[in-house]
């Protein structure tokens, strides 16, 4: 039961971890990162947006793991709470880890002991 639990929390830091800077190392390969010294939309807006539309599919996915492995019978303000508190910073770890590497490749492998350093926790719950 304890490892349905922790399936959201482990869902959340891997998209963080490994999906986030897979869009982050599209965009840079296509270009739109170059394209935002002259977009006409603020740096910290630009990255508002990126947080905000990944925050809202972390928790999506997450709900529906929790939905899944738990049923309606959840403590959902708690749930909110937990997903946000776990999800935002690693959101922000994910585009500050993936911003100190060239690629895909080299970001993959400094940053499992990372994931398995906030994943800790959760196996000794």
């Amino acid at each position: 039961m304890s490892a349905l639990i922790s399936l959201p929390f482990l869902e959340i830091s891997l998209f963080a971890l490994y999906l986030l800077p897979g869009f982050y190392y599209l965009e840079k390969g296509e270009r739109v990162l170059d394209s935002q010294a002259v977009a006409p939309i603020p740096a910290w807006l630009w990255l508002l947006s990126k947080t905000l539309v990944f925050a809202v599919q972390t928790w999506t996915v997450a709900t529906a793991i929790t939905l899944v492995a738990h049923g309606p019978d959840v403590r959902w303000r708690w749930f909110c709470a937990a997903v946000a508190w776990a999800g935002l910073p690693l959101l922000w770890l994910g585009f500050a880890g993936a911003s100190r590497y060239d690629g895909i490749s080299a970001y993959l492998f400094p940053s499992i002991p990372l994931l398995l350093g906030l994943q800790a926790p959760l196996l000794l719950y």
